[in-house]
């Protein structure tokens, strides 16, 4: 029977109990924590760290240092398997089954494989792996570091062992072994050849002397050093002398002797040395560096920009002077830019292209024009040569020859302007042609209109209204003789009459006429003083400046509107002539005409006293107006500006330099014309003019003879020639011109005065008509005034 415990004895049993229970928790806690600690190891872990399951290959866990190297979050992560994060799926496919096959628990295997990340890019992964259980289940745990950096260095050393390794191998080498107390105890062949030495001067001698004074410091501390065991084993470079007193360059590499006693214990007895003549790289690396410096100062200062490119790392790792000038960047500040920052949208357009070519092969494609980007946002155009280097059929680096195009650029604009200009040379040259073709049948047709005008206009009493009409066509008349002489005037036929001018009246009466021919939607206003400063003009030319600027006026207000005309006099101070180099301080009389028109757009400002320019329909403007009236102003020391606004109007403001002379004053009047009663020759080929002519000066008093034949003149006037007071002769006509008609009739009577008359010539002027013997030379048409005037 069992006996039942006491209470005491259940007492003790629960106190055990609860001891039992509070030192399970403590051991949860325990292990809770251990787990925690291990858990924020795993995470923190630098080193990717990644389990998956034995049976799917698929993974479970994965630390953050995993997630960041691949580039997954944590779910795409562990929906993968080794194979999927691998660039060699097959071999890592093969190398997990064998791990899983054959791996013990607890045994670690290395191996090196390469992996991709989730962008595609591609590194080398050194990856050991060991087996783990997880709830019960195996797993294998895989650690992996991107050794790609390593692996390269690697590689690097050991192509650069490798490379020494067969330079010793293939060199023969000096040896030669010291005591500790530095004698020479050995020293092979080759040293001796070396050398030019005996054996006998080495054996038991000591190092010493032959080495070079300002080494031999530096060898007896690198020789005590390894005797007594301290230094290290670094190959140096001293310079000794051979048997000759030479001087030689050596470089000696030295290694600890040692013997060991029957005790096991070592014990120095020596070093050894082998010993390398480098004199001959020593002078190659002294030419190299100064090679090197020569073609380093070729480099920088070459005509041209030069830089160097890495294509994998797209960045520039050198550049000369040249192109730091181009682009306004230091050395420094255009090593660190980003490529892309110095091209425009157009360049990256036209190296995309470069590089397709290259990634192609084409390892030299032809030079290249594109325009760069400097540091203040300068844009020029450049011309880049470029040599690109390839690794395994890939650009790794690239060198590039920039020439700077901006003069070239300037000098293709300059040569379009001069063509240009050249062009238009050809044009005026054309006009001057035309026009001088047309000014001598055209006076002549206004000769006859304003010489039958005139003829008129003395039949017809002032009280008919045809004699408003005849005063009409008179005026029109002599307005189309200034036309003529305008357009002679541009096309550089005739020189500028210019004299000591007040322009009030020119103005007063241009904008008379002009009222009669502008529209009456269209309200002149005048802002004229009762007198003004002299200027040195041609009458007719500023008539002809007031009356183009007014009716471009009035072609830009359609509409209507309002011509404001003001005519003052200012002095320019030294500073507000600054502003204009044409002009120089002084006094000026300024001429302003502005308009309420549609204005003048700010892309067509500059250009409207460009010959041929118009924004006018075709047919409704030759684009000359303005031209001519540059041309003008220009011709008279001044200077023409303008400002306008779209939709606001346009003002034109003309500065004349006043100069100190009194105004000469020319006005027609009503005094009654003179007359006489003397005998004329008078001559012409124009049958009409001939005729008009007879008739104004029969009406002057004058007893006239006409012809129209050069020839029967002469012979009229050798038959009677003291029954003439005076000659009168057209210049152009058939089988004897005026001029050579002049000459002929001065032989037979020196002291006849001739009047010569042209509607245009090339060939003679006033000058050099009176220069023959002209008493006076005019131009047509001539109405009675002159006549009479000229005659008298």
């Amino acid at each position: 029977m069992t006996r039942k415990p006491t209470y005491e004895e259940l007492e003790q049993r629960v106190k055990e109990l609860k001891k039992f229970e509070a030192e399970r928790k403590q051991a949860e806690e325990v292990l809770r924590e251990s787990e925690e600690k291990y858990r924020s190891i795993f995470r923190a872990e630098r080193d990717a760290i990644m389990v998956f399951d034995d049976e799917t290959f698929r993974f479970i866990e994965a630390n953050d240092a995993t997630l960041d190297l691949y580039g997954y979050t944590k779910e795409e992560f562990l929906k993968l398997t080794p194979v999927d994060i691998s660039a060699e799926p097959e071999e890592t496919h093969k190398a997990v089954k064998k791990i899983v096959a054959h791996l013990p628990i607890d045994e670690y295997g290395l191996l090196e494989r390469k992996h991709k990340r989730k962008d595609g890019t591609i590194f080398l992964a050194e990856i050991s792996t060991s087996s783990i259980i997880l709830g019960g289940r195996n797993m294998i745990c895989g650690i992996v570091r991107d050794v790609t950096k390593r692996v390269r260095a690697e590689e690097a050393l050991r192509e650069s062992e490798e490379k020494y390794r067969s330079f010793i191998d293939n060199s023969p080498i000096a040896m030669y072994t010291l005591d500790t107390k530095s004698n020479f105890t050995y020293g092979n062949k080759k040293l001796l050849e070396m050398t030019g030495y005996k054996k006998e001067y080495w054996l038991n001698k000591p190092f010493h002397p032959i080495v070079h004074p300002e080494d031999l410091e530096f060898v007896i501390n690198k020789i005590q050093d390894r005797i007594v065991g301290k230094g290290t084993a670094d190959p140096y470079e001293i310079r000794i002398f051979d048997s000759s007193g030479k001087i030689m360059w050596v470089k000696i590499n030295s290694e600890s002797i040692y013997e060991t006693d029957e005790l096991g214990n070592k014990k120095l007895v020596g070093m050894q040395s082998f010993v390398e003549d480098v004199s001959e790289r020593k002078r190659t690396e002294k030419a190299l560096r100064e090679s090197e410096e020569k073609y380093r100062q070729l480099v920088q200062h070459a005509p041209a920009g030069i830089y160097e490119f890495d294509m994998e790392n797209i960045r520039f790792i050198n550049v000369n002077d040249v192109m730091c000038e181009y682009t306004g960047y230091t050395e420094e500040e255009f090593l660190e830019l980003d490529p892309f920052e110095l091209l425009t949208e157009e360049s990256k357009e036209r190296l995309n292209k470069l590089f397709d070519e290259v990634f192609a092969g084409n390892q030299n494609p032809e030079p290249i024009e594109y325009k760069i980007r400097g540091k203040n946002n300068r844009e020029f155009w450049v011309l880049v040569n470029s040599r690109f280097y390839f690794e395994d059929g890939v650009p790794k680096r690239a060198t590039a020859v920039v020439h700077d195009l901006t003069a070239i650029r300037q000098a293709e604009e300059e040569k379009k302007q001069l063509e240009a200009q050249l062009q238009q040379a050809h044009k005026m040259e054309a006009i001057g042609t035309l026009a001088g073709g047309i000014a001598h049948d055209f006076n002549n047709i206004l000769g006859i209109i304003l010489g039958n005008t005139e003829l008129s206009m003395y039949d017809v009493p002032e009280w008919n209204p045809a004699r408003l009409n005849l005063e009409e066509i008179r005026t029109a008349s002599l307005r189309a003789k200034d036309v003529v002489r305008q357009l002679l005037s541009f096309a550089r036929k005739t020189k500028l009459e210019k004299k000591p001018t007040n322009i009030i009246p020119i103005i007063k009466e241009s904008l008379k006429l002009l009222r009669s021919s502008i529209p009456t939607s269209i309200e002149i206003r005048q802002n004229i003083p009762k007198d003004i400063e002299t200027i040195l003009a041609d009458p007719t030319q500023i008539n002809q400046v007031l009356i183009n600027l007014c009716t471009n006026a009035d072609h830009a207000m359609p509409d209507g509107g309002v011509i404001v005309v003001t005519l003052k006099k200012i002095e320019l101070d030294e500073d507000t002539a600054a502003q204009h180099p044409e002009l120089n301080p002084g006094r000026y009389v300024n001429l302003t005409v502005s308009d309420t028109g549609h204005g003048i757009s700010h892309n067509e400002i500059d250009r409207i006293f460009d010959p041929y320019f118009t924004t006018k329909e075709v047919g409704k403007g030759t684009g000359m107006g303005l031209a001519v009236v540059h041309g003008i102003v220009k011709g008279h020391n001044g200077i023409i500006l303008v400002e306008s606004e779209l939709g606001k109007g346009t003002t034109f403001s003309i500065f004349f330099p006043v100069v100190a002379k009194e105004a000469v004053v020319e006005t027609e009047t009503d005094e009654k014309l003179p007359t006489g009663d003397e005998r004329i020759l008078f001559v012409d080929d124009e049958e009409l003019i001939v005729g008009i002519g007879h008739q104004i000066l029969e009406r002057l008093g004058y007893k006239v003879e006409s012809t129209t034949s050069p020839i029967d003149a002469l012979e009229l006037f050798r038959s009677k020639p003291d029954q003439f007071d005076l000659v009168i002769t057209d210049l152009t006509m058939p089988k004897m011109t005026g001029d050579k008609l002049v000459k002929e009739i001065l032989k037979i009577q020196p002291d006849i005065p001739i009047i010569l008359c042209t509607g245009f010539s090339e060939k003679i002027d006033e000058k050099k008509a009176k220069a023959i013997g002209v008493a006076d030379y005019i131009e047509k048409p001539l109405d009675m005034r002159d006549y009479a005037m000229k005659i008298r």
